[in-house]
């Protein structure tokens, strides 16, 4: 996770530098399409690199680490969007046969891979890679919500005959 974040903080830190790389330069283009051509392609460009460099602070520290998760499913699909909108620059051959920078993109998968494996295991979900202990723990979880929910009943329907007992017509009449 630390990996990711210091790759994400870097490319942001790279965006805001006096540089110009063709990978911004295909991020503007498509930050202006998507934007309606509302904005200044180095607007864009650098609210992309604050995104990216908030995502980056967020993996390396660990803090806020869910939203910085849903940050980075939001931020990344747009990553992919040059693949279709600007398919010159992206692809030699449309679909198996990508650009230095379509292959760039690309590599974004495996961010989100990574991402997903972050997200899983955030609220203490464990990845199980063979599918019949996968079911079994899956049973075993089932289970254990099941005795839970009964147990709260039982608590509950306790709690209801202890009100009964201390409303009883002796303790009416006596009073």
């Amino acid at each position: 996770m630390r990996n990711n974040g210091s790759c994400a903080g870097w490319f942001g830190l790279l965006k805001f530098a006096p540089i110009v790389l063709p990978i911004d330069i295909l991020a503007e283009k498509t930050l202006v399409i998507i934007t309606f051509h509302l904005f200044r392609p180095e607007t864009c460009l650098h609210v992309l690199a604050f995104s990216e460099c908030v995502i980056g602070i967020g993996m390396l520290t660990r803090r806020f680490i869910r939203l910085t998760v849903v940050f980075l499913f939001l931020q990344l699909p747009g990553t992919f969007l040059p693949l279709i909108l600007l398919q010159r620059e992206t692809w030699v051959h449309f679909g198996y046969v990508p650009t230095f920078e379509g292959q760039y993109i690309i590599k974004n998968f495996v961010l989100i891979s990574a991402g997903l494996i972050v997200g899983a295991t955030a609220r203490g979900g464990r990845i199980i890679a063979h599918p019949e202990i996968a079911a079994k723990a899956e049973r075993v979880e089932i289970a254990v919500e099941e005795r839970a929910f009964h147990e709260k009943e039982k608590i509950a329907l306790d709690k209801t005959e202890e009100a009964t007992v201390l409303i009883t017509p002796s303790s009416v009449t006596s009073g």
